[in-house]
């Protein structure tokens, strides 16, 4: 009996803490800025493999 008592004071208390839980706000993260300008990415990428593949030769 002691053991019902125990585990249904504690689902109370759960579901009492779950709906505080639930009502707190995410933070608010801004995104991330690009590092450069977007139309350069990748640019150097042939060049990288090439180096890559002849330096291991």
């Amino acid at each position: 009996m002691q053991l019902l008592r125990s585990t249904l004071i504690l689902s109370l208390a759960l579901v009492a803490c779950s709906s505080d839980l639930s009502a707190q706000q995410a933070a608010k993260i801004s995104p991330v800025k690009p590092a450069g300008d977007p139309a350069t990415f990748g640019a150097n990428i042939q060049r990288t493999m090439t180096l890559l593949a002849t330096s291991t030769a």
